[in-house]
């Protein structure tokens, strides 16, 4: 019995804080803040820093990881 009021409390609790909880996660974005989200396909490097380290990553790092997997047994799609 005492279980049962527990998880009665618990559950009553949740429910009462939910509406609270949802409201801070669809807040809009202040409008003085400058920096705006984009989405990860919309972003280029083309720095002398990282667009390198990226670009080798993809040509070389990347198909030898997946070599391996492949060589090993770890994708048997």
């Amino acid at each position: 019995m005492r279980k049962t009021l527990t998880t009665s409390l618990c559950l009553l609790a949740i429910s009462l804080l939910n509406p609270l909880w949802a409201k801070s996660v669809n807040t809009p974005l202040k409008q003085d803040y400058p920096i705006n989200p984009v989405s990860f396909v919309a972003v280029k490097a083309t720095d002398q820093f990282w667009a390198p380290r990226i670009r080798i990553n993809q040509d070389i790092t990347i198909p030898i990881a997946l070599g391996h997997c492949y060589n090993t047994g770890r994708v048997d799609n």
